[in-house]
């Protein structure tokens, strides 16, 4: 379809005042989150009939989901402000009992603000600690087992690093706030996606114990092989649907055996999803030098634990992780661990800020790098220059 001159204008225009209203609108909608999950905390119990879970979720879709649209163009705000400041960076440096009570208290406030951050978090089926608390316990445990690793990561995240900005220039100065302002809000609204998939969890949940008890479904989490409209249309006509769920529990193994390519290309006709040994074959690159892009600086040595399957994931104390890319619950295996090698990620993905808070090295964006490296081969990164080296292979 073809746009009008006068048209193209409009669309700019709107493109403009919302790109310049974005850090606003954040704001906007951050208050709003706090204001629709607090209301939903207040009301939500066990026992709802499935008219009032239902009705739950159309608060959540009407009030936020409706409205997520701003955290892509704060997303927009937030890489141009980065570039920009990186360009004017790089042209300027030239590169360069009681007790127990305190802390039952503090858990349960850790879980209410972050409760539902964890392991794939988006996925609505995956266990957080807002479900399973003692999750959130074992991890602690694992954690108290290096002390000295904690105080050390704790010595990172707040020491200050005594920079000066009194010398940068104005345009720097204002960069940085801008970027500060954009990346703040990026964060926010991560958190608030996860606090808001917890609230969709609870619901979905709820829902399936109801199913559960009136014998429409095998199992309470068997809930979670049903769609959004299956699950909306079983209030209003109850169906069995034990049937429907099995088979779908048959692709979804099936489907698991799949490839996860980033882009496939058919030059005729594309290949069946059915074919049962379809990842049968694995790719045995070999490369002892590889190259990615450098997030957080450092240099580690140690031994790989490349991570296919991150609920598979139990330990990853002092290994380097080799990853095809992460998200943001993996903040409790990377407080733990010697480094992050990640095949995919930016500047700005959660790998790269995560790892800079904690103080180890993480490089990201390099090519195949989990056909490159095997668990237990040792390996030596440079977080500074995104050069990793496999100084051993695993006999």
């Amino acid at each position: 379809m073809k746009v009008s001159f006068l048209d193209r204008l409009k669309i700019d225009k709107r493109i403009i005042s919302a790109f310049k209203n974005s850090p606003k609108e954040m704001e906007k909608l951050n208050k709003e989150f706090i204001r629709i999950n607090d209301e939903f905390y207040r009301s939500y119990h066990d026992g709802m009939s499935n008219e009032e879970l239902i009705a739950q979720y159309r608060i959540i879709e009407k009030k936020l989901l409706a409205c997520w649209d701003i955290t892509l163009i704060n997303d927009l705000y937030t890489f141009v402000h980065t570039g920009l400041l990186k360009h004017f960076l790089r042209k300027k440096y030239d590169d360069a009992d009681d007790k127990t009570n305190e802390f039952d208290k503090r858990t349960g406030e850790y879980i209410k603000l972050y409760g539902d951050r964890n392991l794939e978090e988006l996925k609505l089926e995956s266990p957080t600690f807002r479900t399973d608390p003692d999750l959130l316990l074992k991890k602690i445990d694992e954690y108290c087992e290096d002390e000295a690793k904690l105080e050390e990561i704790h010595k990172s995240i707040m020491k200050d690093d005594g920079r000066d900005m009194t010398g940068e220039s104005r345009r720097i100065r204002k960069l940085a706030e801008k970027c500060s302002v954009g990346i703040s809000n990026r964060e926010i609204s991560r958190l608030n996606r996860s606090r808001i998939f917890g609230m969709v969890r609870e619901i979905v949940l709820s829902l399936g114990k109801n199913f559960f008890r009136d014998g429409y479904i095998a199992s309470e989490k068997d809930v979670f092989y049903l769609t959004y409209d299956e699950m909306f249309a079983m209030v209003n006509e109850p169906f069995d649907a034990r049937e429907r769920i099995e088979q779908r529990k048959a692709e979804y193994r099936m489907y698991k055996c799949l490839p996860a390519f980033s882009r496939i290309i058919f030059e005729k006709e594309e290949f069946s999803k059915h074919h049962v040994s379809v990842n049968s074959h694995k790719m045995a690159e070999q490369t002892g030098v590889m190259q990615g892009v450098p997030c957080s600086g450092g240099i580690s040595e140690g031994e790989a634990l490349v991570v296919e399957d991150i609920s598979m994931l139990e330990n990853a104390k002092d290994k380097i992780l080799v990853t095809k890319m992460t998200d943001p619950g993996w903040v409790f295996y990377l407080a733990s661990a010697k480094g992050v090698i990640s095949q995919k990620g930016s500047i700005l993905s959660h790998t790269a800020i995560i790892s800079r808070e904690i103080g180890i090295p993480s490089i990201v964006g390099v090519a195949n790098v989990m056909a490159k490296i095997n668990t237990g081969d040792t390996v030596r990164m440079d977080g500074s220059s995104g050069r990793i080296e496999i100084i051993r292979r695993k006999e």
